[in-house]
């Protein structure tokens, strides 16, 4: 796992100090909501490890934003083989089933419990969104502060996790 790039130094949103996310939201619990994900919905394949490297191309991404005493986005990005595992293994079917939607859909549900569990750990109010997925970074990431970057690897194929903290006022 790495969080080098952690920042939490300079903004406040409403109620939590910049930094004190920190408080109630590390590296090692991040890689910990991630391990839930997989006992949880992939107990055949539930081996996820401390990574080391970012993907060679992340052409998945999943976000998810929560609002409130924090605001902020969850992301998860992986490749495109990270990702027709993840939803072969969630759904049961060969790769060679899967549509497009499918592999969506499955890293739409791994951010949204990720999201979720991290929403559950922030002191109220918070809200959280309908998760997005997409094959591009998205403009959002210029109005964010990187919070963690937490690297695991499942099957030999990198998964990150990463935290952003919204520039700017929190909102319910």
């Amino acid at each position: 796992m790495n969080d080098a790039r952690s920042t939490g130094v300079g903004l406040t949103c409403a109620g939590l100090p910049a930094g004190a996310l920190d408080d109630f939201l590390t590296a090692e619990t991040i890689a910990e909501i991630a391990q839930s994900f997989w006992d949880a919905f992939l107990p055949d394949d539930a081996v996820l490890l401390p990574g080391s490297t970012l993907p060679a191309t992340e052409e998945v991404r999943g976000r998810i934003d929560i609002g409130g005493s924090w605001s902020g986005s969850v992301e998860l990005s992986c490749s495109l083989a990270a990702a027709r595992r993840i939803a072969a293994a969630m759904f049961s079917l060969s790769s060679d089933a899967l549509e497009v939607s499918d592999v969506h859909d499955a890293v739409g549900e791994l951010v949204n419990v990720v999201g979720g569990n991290i929403k559950s750990i922030l002191p109220a109010p918070t809200s959280l969104s309908v998760p997005t997925v997409g094959d591009e970074a998205g403009e959002w990431r210029f109005a964010a502060t990187l919070e963690h970057e937490v690297l695991l690897d499942w099957r030999g194929e990198p998964v990150v996790v990463r935290v952003w903290r919204a520039a700017g006022p929190a909102t319910s």
